[in-house]
């Protein structure tokens, strides 16, 4: 990846894609920005939410990336409570139907595989809530936090007609055939 231009949100791909999304530009606008780069001699633009390490998670209509590393994002807050998410359009989903959740910690782990580096801040707090997928992926993490002990309340139980908060947002539910594996 070369020539990297990081800058405010404002390219009209990705305002449709946010609105796609049911995700409010002004919500985008706070968390996000708008990454622009090189690859092979050809120009790439996307979505770009901060992870811990100083990179970014992207996404654009057709891809979904990071860069220069994948790593978590952490909102902390000081409160007992922290919400945990897969994804940043989901943690962005409950803000926009929750405004007031942001006010409450949240740990973005931007992959599954990254749930280990995620246990220790979730482990300093009293409840969990987490928002992890309806999917393979999603309750495979679920499940490997449950073997920790930790005080976790499974949200994503509460949405099992969808694959995760976004797709609850937008109203798009599992086809048939997904939601009798999710039971």
């Amino acid at each position: 990846m070369t020539k990297v231009e990081i800058k405010p949100l404002n390219h009209p791909a990705l305002i449709q894609l946010l609105n796609q999304r049911k995700i409010p530009i002004e919500l985008a606008r706070q968390y996000c920005k708008e990454v622009h780069y090189s690859l092979n001699g050809k120009s790439y633009f996307a979505v770009a939410f901060p992870n811990n390490k100083g990179g970014f998670e992207t996404l654009n209509p057709y891809f979904k990336g990071y860069f220069p590393h994948k790593e978590i994002s952490i909102f902390d807050r000081q409160t007992q409570a922290v919400h945990l998410f897969e994804g940043f359009m989901d943690y962005l989903s409950l803000l926009t139907m929750q405004a007031k959740q942001a006010e409450v910690s949240a740990i973005v782990l931007n992959s599954t595989t990254n749930l280990e580096k995620a246990v220790p801040f979730l482990s300093k707090h009293k409840k969990i809530n987490a928002f992890l997928g309806n999917d393979d992926a999603g309750k495979l993490a679920l499940g490997k936090l449950q073997k920790l002990n930790l005080p976790m309340m499974d949200i994503s139980k509460r949405n099992a007609e969808y694959k995760d908060v976004n797709d609850y947002l937008c109203g798009n539910k599992l086809p048939q055939f997904q939601k009798k594996e999710t039971n």
